[in-house]
């Protein structure tokens, strides 16, 4: 039993209409001799992608790195790390009660944070 392509099942759902052929400025790509940019090109401007990316989304399955991908196009990557530049507030320069009295905040805010109380933040520990 020989398997369909997607674009073969696409087409026979009527999903899609056939691609016309070629221009003749705009020669086939020859799959052998595709770089892997190209290929990844071609995959991306392929009507069975697009139609790929538009069912994941519509039937909530398209893999969790695909979404991440589309929604760091569409709205920014996040940044992956941050740069510390103020190393001055270090724990060695403090004394032992200055010490034990950020442990007891912390400790406070921890409580209220099991107790489900709203604002937790705090502009005196960094």
């Amino acid at each position: 039993m020989a398997f369909k392509s997607l674009y073969d099942s696409l087409l026979e759902q009527g999903l899609i209409t056939p691609d016309p052929p070629p221009a003749a400025s705009e020669p086939a790509p020859d799959v052998v001799s595709l770089t892997g940019k190209a290929f990844a090109k071609a995959v991306l401007r392929s009507e069975e992608f697009r139609l790929y990316i538009i069912e994941g989304l519509m039937e909530r399955d398209l893999p969790p790195a695909v979404l991440c991908r589309l929604m760091d196009h569409g709205w920014g990557k996040p940044v992956e790390h941050l740069k510390v530049t103020n190393t001055s507030n270090t724990f060695e320069a403090l004394t032992v009660d200055q010490l034990e009295a950020r442990a007891m905040h912390l400790a406070e805010m921890a409580r209220r944070l099991r107790q489900g109380d709203g604002d937790t933040r705090d502009e005196q520990v960094h």
